[in-house]
């Protein structure tokens, strides 16, 4: 099975998305389609996605419009306006409850806003909800890993789930990447909040994602932990979006070049 891959940037996502169908429609309707022909498709497509997700970060536009958030009748925030910028650690920092957390969710399209707007667009094309989610990577305390899969498990089940299909040799390449390749087939269960930490990074950036946004990314980790974030946020600042949430000062002094300060029900926006 041979595919034709286009490089025209405005449209393409949407073309791989049709390419992609196709390979599964065959291989749901029983096609004799032998396995390594497929293999090799997937890969095809899942390398173009990810010279697609490189190019696109300095490309992508993100603008923040008069935002509100609301849970029950109470206010998280409100009229925020602010536009993070490509090449930048991009940081967004206040007290407990001021909605940073909430803020990069709304960001990444799991949630939507009770006010006002945000546009993620790529050389003007705006992109939508279920696009943006394919290209970000998130580091967030919310994410559930299961305690009982190793961490290979772990990796390939939310890889899978997303529609990714890692190869072993990637796998291990990022697994070694964040410390921890002498891990790789422990279950989770005799892993450390650290440790588990460096795993939520693994997932977040195995796909090369495009906006990488890390929620309180140093929590639990040690200092060689740190030291990984450091390179992961140095690397993929300059060829992705990258926005974190944090209200550790000392991150803010480390890592901030255009910040945005949020109070409750309140914002301040100072770079």
């Amino acid at each position: 099975m041979q595919m034709s891959i286009s490089f025209q940037y405005g449209k393409k996502v949407t073309i791989l998305k049709i390419q992609y169908s196709i390979i599964l429609s065959a291989l749901r309707a029983g096609i004799n389609t032998r396995l390594e022909q497929v293999r090799q498709s997937l890969t095809l497509f899942k390398g173009s996605i990810k010279m697609y997700y490189n190019v696109k970060g300095p490309f992508m536009k993100i603008t923040i419009n008069k935002l509100a958030k609301i849970y029950n009748s109470k206010k998280v925030f409100s009229s925020i306006s602010w536009q993070p910028e490509p090449g930048k650690c991009n940081l967004v920092t206040g007290p407990n409850g001021s909605g940073k957390s909430t803020l990069l969710r709304l960001i990444c399209g799991l949630e939507k806003p009770s006010a006002g707007s945000i546009k993620i667009t790529f050389n003007n094309d705006e992109l939508s909800v279920s696009e943006i989610r394919k290209v970000t990577g998130l580091v967030t305390p919310d994410l559930a890993l299961y305690r009982h899969l190793t961490a290979r498990e772990n990796m390939l089940f939310f890889a899978k789930l997303g529609g990714s299909f890692p190869t072993e040799k990637e796998l291990c390449e990022i697994l070694v990447k964040v410390g921890l390749a002498g891990s790789i087939d422990y279950p989770l269960a005799v892993f450390s909040t650290g440790m588990k930490q460096r795993l939520k990074l693994a997932y977040a950036i195995f796909h090369e994602p495009a906006l990488l946004l890390l929620d309180e990314p140093n929590t639990n980790l040690d200092d060689e932990g740190k030291i990984v974030v450091n390179s992961i946020i140095s690397e993929y600042k300059s060829k992705s979006m990258v926005i974190i949430a944090t209200n550790d000062q000392e991150e803010v002094r480390q890592y901030g070049e255009n910040i945005l300060f949020l109070d409750k029900c309140s914002k301040c926006n100072s770079n």
